[in-house]
């Protein structure tokens, strides 16, 4: 009996290079500019955390142990749906949960209702409730690694 097939259940090396990329490098704890202190690639501060100074090296696994809850997320969500993604499109919405939590599941379940992935990663472009350039970008740069496999920043202008 074959198994049936799965989606992926971890991020590519690719993925996590593009989402570091967008996420920066904060060696210490800083404020994100929207109340949260981070750190690292973008890792919320939690209360009873201390950080002082993160390395690269340090601040990657922390990244990768942020990026495992939204990993199996993704994965389960997918499962539960029915839909079995290919890697790119897997990364593309790790990314987006990294970034903006459970969107994800709309832009999933819009795409599988049709609507263009450009579209639908496109609706979650908002900080503070007011659009973002910076989230724009991102969301078209993932919409990108969804339909065509390629993960490059391309600092967009609407």
């Amino acid at each position: 009996m074959i198994p049936a097939p799965k989606s992926p259940q971890k991020v590519s090396e690719e993925g996590v290079s593009f989402i570091a990329d967008y996420e920066s490098y904060v060696p210490t704890p800083e404020d994100d500019g929207y109340g949260n202190l981070t750190v690292g690639y973008g890792h919320v501060v939690q209360i009873g955390e201390n950080f002082s100074m993160l390395s690269k090296e340090e601040a990657l696994q922390l990244l990768a142990q942020d990026l495992a809850g939204w990993e199996k997320a993704v994965a389960d969500y997918s499962a539960s749906i029915g839909i079995v993604w290919d890697q790119n499109q897997y990364d593309a919405f790790v990314s987006l949960a990294f970034n903006s939590g459970y969107n994800f599941r709309t832009v999933m379940d819009d795409i599988v209702a049709g609507v263009s992935p450009h579209e639908a990663f496109g609706q979650i472009i908002k900080a503070s409730g007011k659009p973002s350039l910076g989230l724009y970008r991102r969301r078209m740069d993932e919409a990108d690694i969804f339909v065509y496999g390629t993960y490059e920043r391309t600092y967009r202008n609407w």
